[in-house]
């Protein structure tokens, strides 16, 4: 099924005959988006504005399609962790997407328990 979406979505794109974009694949998810944009310069440009100026991100990714952010964390004196699978440049990895949901609560003071 994979391979039948991938060839459907490259034949969609020939077709509308849009120049300039790039299909990622990830673990669970197809992103079709310009290639002179990634998630890397989104956050680089969020970080300029309020509320985010004079902040340090933190970013925390599973995919292959979130690679662009870790390499400009270290220019934003930002850190990186991964889930599931370990990213170069990232701080840590944490083992399950549960893991982070409950790492979140302890940051927000609430129990683990709290979380579905």
């Amino acid at each position: 099924m994979e391979r039948i979406l991938k060839t459907e979505i490259d034949t969609i794109i020939a077709r509308v005959g849009v120049q300039g974009l790039e299909v990622m694949n990830g673990k669970a998810v197809i992103e079709i988006k310009p290639a002179i944009f990634s998630k890397g310069e989104a956050v680089r440009e969020m970080m300029k504005n309020p509320p985010f100026a004079y902040r340090k991100p933190i970013f925390v990714g599973d995919d292959t399609t979130d690679e662009s952010v870790f390499n400009i964390l270290p220019m934003l004196c930002g850190v990186g962790y991964s889930v599931e699978r370990l990213i170069p440049g990232v701080k840590g990895t944490f083992d399950s997407s549960y893991d982070v949901r409950c790492w979140l609560a302890r940051l927000c003071g609430r129990a683990e328990n709290n979380w579905p």
